[in-house]
């Protein structure tokens, strides 16, 4: 299927613009499968004829939930739902990334607020400070706390991990190409820390043909430099999508139009919903287009929206700092926000060590898979089980559970014939001196 349609963009793009090397995005295990007909197949589909993209919507998808794994058991949940800025079931969601866009709104959040958290540590750290001591710059003090405190090192890994994330979002929303391959570089790492394996894997080879785009496909470079990666469907600053974001609207317009599903069997149904589909999508467009009022912001710059990201802001501080302050603490131990479990002298070591085993991950990766070309890009990859807070669940015994469902059986008997000694009037120290 990969195939065929590999062949029919390429009839398509040749037939309108017969110079153009085809441009074709995919979510990752679509591109995973697109570049092994590449490779398997370099005279029909070689990567001098076709230019494949990892779809940039799933790597945010995938980004947020490695950072999820870093963040589960954390507490960070617990003070989104104390700080009202999500219900329980929300904020547990936010872990899985379940919807992207809230997601992002929450980590945007807590972006902020430990940002201002950690300003405020700073600055108390100046007014503690005695006369005649020499007062270290932010920058300095901030790496002499994160290899003394592992807390502080965790949340400055998060903090950071969050503004790599935006970076990505950012260079898609601006048709950044130059900010877009930074990002993916300093993002890749994460993904091998944190054991996120398909996209570790496949990644460093999308930024490999990013970084190389010039030497096999320099016009198409020089279309993606220009801010021709991403799609813009409005005229509003600050609001353009990746190709896959966009693919994922279009299906969406179309399947409300009638919708898909049950065409399959149907040969002549399926035919006529693949012709008008798109069709209709373009119509619909287009009446929204006509009907809607141009708007020269941003459709979050608005009164409300930025009311409700203060005070969501604001009370994320105020529960950050009843629990404890990450950059305040002093104490040498990792713990979580509102259970307060304590992490082990081990684990907190690893913290402020995860990044710098992702790099060397990636670097060893880059090296020996794509330019050496010593070990196969399909080789297994080691796993590190870093996430500090993911503690390993007991398993319990077959032994173990009978004895639970022979103790439940024996309270259900217990309550039946505690009532029905009452309905009899029944004497409860004859009761209790029968063995149960």
């Amino acid at each position: 299927m990969i195939k065929h349609g590999m062949e029919s963009i390429s009839k398509a793009v040749h037939k309108l613009n017969g110079s153009q090397a085809p441009v074709i995005a995919f979510d990752q295990p679509l591109y995973a499968m697109a570049k092994l007909i590449q490779w398997s197949e370099p005279e029909k589909f070689g990567e001098d004829q076709f230019v494949l993209l990892l779809g940039a919507l799933h790597i945010e998808m995938a980004a947020w939930k490695t950072l999820g794994d870093w963040l589960a058991g954390s507490g960070w949940t617990d003070a989104l739902e104390h700080a009202g800025v999500a219900s329980s079931g929300t904020a547990d969601s936010f872990l899985k990334a379940c919807h992207v866009k809230r997601t992002r709104q929450a980590h945007i959040v807590t972006l902020a607020s430990l940002y201002v958290l950690r300003y405020r540590a700073y600055e108390r750290y100046r007014e503690n400070e005695l006369d005649g001591v020499t007062v270290l710059d932010f920058q300095a003090w901030c790496d002499s706390r994160i290899s003394e405190c592992p807390q502080f090192a965790y949340w400055n890994s998060v903090f950071d991990f969050e503004l790599t994330v935006l970076g990505l979002v950012r260079a898609i929303r601006t048709r950044n190409f130059d900010l877009y391959c930074r990002s993916l570089v300093q993002l890749a790492p994460w993904f091998f820390a944190l054991d996120h394996t398909h996209y570790a894997r496949w990644l460093p080879i999308h930024i490999r043909d990013m970084v190389s785009l010039h030497d096999r496909h320099a016009s198409v470079a020089s279309e993606l430099e220009m801010g021709n990666f991403v799609v813009c469907k409005s005229a509003r600053p600050f609001s353009a999508i990746a190709v896959d974001h966009a693919h994922e609207q279009a299906n969406k317009v179309i399947k409300e139009a009638g919708g898909a599903v049950g065409l399959t069997g149907n040969e002549h149904a399926l035919r006529r919903w693949m012709v008008a589909g798109p069709e209709i999508a373009r119509m619909l467009n287009e009446f929204e287009a006509v009907s809607d009022i141009a708007h020269d912001k941003h459709h979050e710059q608005t009164k409300s929206y930025q009311s409700r990201f203060v005070k969501d802001v604001t009370t994320l501080i105020d529960s950050f700092e009843q629990f404890d302050n990450p950059f305040v603490t002093e104490h040498s131990d990792l713990v979580s926000l509102m259970s307060r479990v304590v992490v082990s002298g081990v684990t907190a070591k690893i913290v402020t060590d995860a990044l710098d085993v992702g790099k060397k991950q990636y670097n060893q990766f880059v090296t020996e898979r794509l330019c050496e070309r010593t070990t196969s890009v399909h080789a297994v990859l080691k796993r590190n089980s870093l996430a500090p807070f993911s503690f390993p669940q007991v398993r319990k015994s077959s032994a173990h559970h009978v004895r639970l469902a022979a103790a439940r059986n024996d309270s259900a008997l217990f309550s039946r014939l505690y009532i029905a000694s009452q309905c009899r009037d029944g004497d409860l120290d004859t009761f209790f001196a029968h063995e149960n």
